[in-house]
């Protein structure tokens, strides 16, 4: 009688959010309802909402109602499919104090939902990109994130069962990957038919979801991974990662669909740091330690330079990348993008297979397109818009 009980107060508090929230309500109706009394709490996979009928008891129905709405929106928010590489313990924390903001954020009087005591929420991380919350984890010890780990309200596994990969098939015969745009095209019905239904700070809310949705962000050396086309090291045991922004849907466009035939082939690469006075002291030594993380990460596998350029390339401004560690930076100038390019012309013959140029986008560009891919990791503080480049692709690393 108790695990029926519990099973109709899920029911009843999807009913609620149905008619008080009816976003949250329709998606959560996709989600079949499950007892697994080896989960501690709940939690989703794309296609259930699990649940511990002992968890459930204790919880007020307000707090209920939270938890319902908190295992929805993991699936809304993709936060299956989206961590890319990422540690899974530190993305799982992020994506919690995400979701619980975006809940407070929805209900700040609580009338329909309460957040269960201790469960992770900071109000500073209120708007947030997950991926954006996980870069400022990663400043936090590691006894801290034990810590909150175990302020998790519910079990993550569920999502690495099958979400995780795209290529395992679910007992409905459908891949992960078509579950994630079954979701996707979940949401924009759903928001089609109640967007007139909130109030406007509600809608306000529901376009970031849409953004944070349809933009998710990706760590820029998975992006490079992926814009070489070429097997790297496992990211989780890397240094910090950072959140992007302006790429295509869970990746860009492949420039070279030949690449995967030379992975065995030391790749050349060129990365370019902007040393002028526009970039601070802080966005510097960060840009610096993304570029030495990124050169480890391919583990001897390429060979290339590392420049630094203000509105001219200093006599000791070029390095081997394995000296990349002993460099000694110089600038303060201007802002020149032209003479990396023409050092790559004249010392490379542009044998180069990729540029990355780490900066703030400030200063003069090519007027011809190079005949290798050019990737722009574009340094930007948080509330600003990245600036445009002229070709190549680009990408955001928030400064912060």
């Amino acid at each position: 009688m108790q695990k029926k009980n519990q099973l109709q107060r899920i029911q009843k508090s999807r009913l609620e959010l149905l008619l008080k929230f009816p976003f949250i309500g329709q998606l959560a109706l996709h989600l079949k309802i499950v007892e697994r009394p080896d989960i501690k709490t709940a939690a989703t996979d794309g296609r259930h909402y699990f649940y511990n009928a002992d968890f459930i008891k204790k919880l007020k129905d307000k707090e209920l109602n939270f938890v319902t709405a908190h295992e929805v929106l993991h699936v809304v928010l993709l936060h299956l499919w989206r961590r890319q590489g990422l540690n899974y313990k530190l993305y799982n924390i992020a994506a919690d104090y995400v979701i619980n903001a975006m809940i407070k954020e929805f209900d700040p009087a609580g009338e329909v939902f309460q957040l269960t005591k201790d469960c992770l929420y900071d109000k500073a991380y209120a708007g947030m990109y997950t991926e954006e919350v996980y870069d400022l984890l990663l400043k936090k010890g590691q006894h801290q994130l034990d810590k909150l780990l175990n302020a998790l309200i519910d079990n993550h596994d569920t999502w690495y069962e099958s979400a995780e990969h795209p290529s395992a098939n679910t007992s409905s015969g459908k891949s992960s990957g078509s579950l994630r745009d079954m979701w996707k095209s979940r949401m924009v019905q759903a928001w089609n038919n109640h967007r007139n239904h909130s109030t406007s700070g509600k809608s306000s809310l529901m376009k970031r979801m849409f953004k944070d949705l349809l933009e998710p962000q990706k760590n820029w050396r998975q992006l490079l991974k992926e814009f070489l086309q070429f097997e790297v090291n496992d990211y989780s045991l890397l240094p910090p990662n950072r959140r992007m922004h302006h790429m295509a849907y869970f990746g860009i466009d492949v420039i070279f669909s030949d690449w995967n035939a030379r992975e065995q082939e030391r790749l050349k690469i060129v990365f370019a740091v902007d040393t002028s006075g526009s970039v601070d002291d802080q966005q510097f030594n960060m840009t610096l330690t993304e570029v030495l993380g990124c050169i480890r990460q391919f583990n001897g596998n390429v060979e290339g330079k590392l420049i630094f350029c203000d509105d001219e390339i200093a006599p000791d401004g070029v390095y081997d990348l394995l000296e990349a560690e002993e460099a000694l930076p110089s600038g303060g100038g201007g802002t020149d993008f032209r003479p990396v390019f023409r050092w790559i012309e004249q010392h490379l013959d542009n044998d180069c297979n990729a540029l990355v140029y780490l900066t703030d986008g400030e200063g003069s560009f090519p007027q011809q397109e190079p005949p290798y891919p050019v990737l722009w990791i574009l340094l930007t503080r948080h509330g600003t818009e990245p600036e445009s480049v002229p070709f190549g692709q680009s990408a955001t690393l928030y400064t912060s």
